[in-house]
């Protein structure tokens, strides 16, 4: 199946708006903006080798996905540069090695033949509209016991630093609801 017949496929099994338009965004991020994760997931070493030599070019990598990805957040420039700081001080390879692990078929794959793949304890999520990677709760359910699921209309991939106010109150909402200790 197609990446294209598949995104039409999922966005007919989901009910909501948000979902649809959560689905909507994943079928375009897949088609056009996930070369970076391909090339993070095949040659991380020599990625991170070409951005450290060039601190520029790491700048402008960071940078690409800070802007693309954080919906309507207002980067400035020295929340750009310290992002990036952040990535070249320890080397970008760090990074980028979860890309090559998670690759289905590599020996550090998280998940692994016979390992049961169902996350038992409570789960809550946060959805920020903005966020390329969301998927509707059904699905989430499949995966873990969601207990709790929050939806926000705006905010993107970055959520701790773009809506902390909003993550920070739904993590302590949840912890007190289900904490139990």
């Amino acid at each position: 199946m197609s990446s294209s017949s598949r995104h039409q496929t999922m966005l007919r099994w989901s009910t909501s708006s948000f979902e649809r338009a959560s689905l909507a965004r994943l079928a375009w991020f897949d088609s056009t903006q996930y070369a970076y994760g391909q090339v993070q997931k095949t040659k991380p070493r020599t990625l991170a080798y070409a951005l450290h030599d060039s601190p520029l070019g790491m700048l402008a990598w960071i940078a690409d996905k800070l802007l693309l990805w954080s919906d309507t957040y207002p980067w400035t420039h020295d929340e750009l540069i310290t992002f990036t700081l952040l990535h070249y001080f320890p080397g970008p390879d760090t990074a980028f090695q979860m890309y090559r692990k998670n690759l289905p078929g590599s020996k550090e794959f998280a998940v692994q033949p016979g390992v049961e793949r169902y996350v038992r304890v409570p789960t809550g999520v946060s959805a920020f509209g903005g966020e390329m990677y969301m998927v509707p709760r059904a699905w989430a359910e499949r995966e873990m016991n969601v207990v709790e699921w929050v939806e926000h209309e705006t905010g993107g991939h970055f959520p701790a630093y773009e809506w902390r106010g909003e993550l920070s109150g739904d993590i302590i909402a949840f912890v007190e609801k289900y904490w139990e200790g």
